[in-house]
């Protein structure tokens, strides 16, 4: 399941960051939420398919674009991944893993969240 970790570090004023993250670590979903409204601007879902890592990411007003995690050279270590884009997404996988872990989770929260994983890769979200 997953769970929410508090308080995380928050980078712009407006919004509000959310990480939530699987017992093992290995499946992780990133939530950024205007503060005011609560309306998701930008989203970012972690999880292995397969034999790779796979990041789904996805901002307002842009389209969803699928990524696989490059395995860290030695010098890298401690930053942020390196993401190449990903040739053959995986939506089925990503949207029943994210059901499978989010039963937990608040309801209106993950219909967004499964409506953004549910766009076909770089198109827009309308509605």
């Amino acid at each position: 399941m997953l769970y929410e970790i508090r308080p995380t570090q928050q980078h712009v004023p407006d919004l509000r960051h959310r990480w939530f993250t699987s017992d093992c670590g290995r499946y992780n979903l990133y939530l950024w939420q205007n503060r005011v409204t609560g309306e998701l601007q930008s989203l970012q879902w972690n999880f292995p398919c397969e034999i790779r890592d796979v990041v789904v990411r996805w901002e307002r007003g842009g389209g969803l674009n699928w990524g696989v995690e490059v395995p860290e050279d030695s010098f890298r270590r401690n930053r942020s991944p390196l993401i190449r884009d990903l040739e053959n997404p995986c939506p089925e996988a990503a949207v029943s893993t994210f059901r499978y872990l989010s039963a937990e989770l608040e309801p209106a929260l993950c219909r967004s969240v499964l409506a953004i994983l549910n766009i076909p890769a770089g198109k827009a979200l309308t509605g």
